[in-house]
């Protein structure tokens, strides 16, 4: 039986796995209410796919947020309102509603920089799970977090440089 990491890179080198590799991305929601059978589905299904544990508070402070009904202001500076407790929510007042905010904008880099490398590659080392980031990257979802959706769909539409320039500076992060 391969491990999970095992079964992944077979996967990722087009060779044969055992099985299809697995990975489960619950909304907070689940194990709010759910968690008896979120425990449950993942002992029966266990996941092939981890993330390192990171720097303490480093991404547990966000996920608190995202259990509670109200609004927070994300790392990035949008402001997420969250109308059921578990669910992710939707930005209201995103980061950089004008443009005039972009040459003084900057991304959250405390959240790479700021991690105990030491203890991700310990985590990343000693699992047998294919490891992925911690660091949720998602490039256009975060554009659209940062910038507000319907902005984001006009700007592509017209071609705005200054999108393109925000897009830029989310891909460097």
């Amino acid at each position: 039986m391969m491990t999970g990491r095992e079964r992944v890179y077979a996967a990722l080198d087009f060779k044969t796995p055992d099985r299809a590799p697995r990975d489960l991305w619950a909304l907070p929601y689940i194990s709010l209410f759910q968690e008896r059978e979120l425990k449950e589905l993942l002992e029966r299904y266990p996941c092939d796919i981890g993330r390192p544990q990171l720097s303490p508070g480093s991404a547990s402070e966000s996920l608190a947020k995202l259990s509670q009904v109200g609004q927070y202001q994300d790392e990035w500076g949008s402001i997420w309102h969250i109308a059921e407790p578990g669910i992710i929510g939707e930005v209201k007042v995103p980061a950089i509603a004008d443009w005039s905010a972009l040459a003084t904008y900057q991304p959250p880099w405390s959240l790479v920089r700021d991690q105990d490398l030491g203890e991700i590659n310990r985590s990343c080392t000693t699992s047998e799970l294919f490891m992925v980031s911690g660091v949720c990257a998602r490039p256009f979802e975060r554009l659209q977090f940062v910038r507000g959706s319907e902005n984001v769909f006009m700007e592509l539409a017209d071609g705005t440089r200054e999108l393109r320039s925000l897009l830029d500076m989310i891909h460097a992060f």
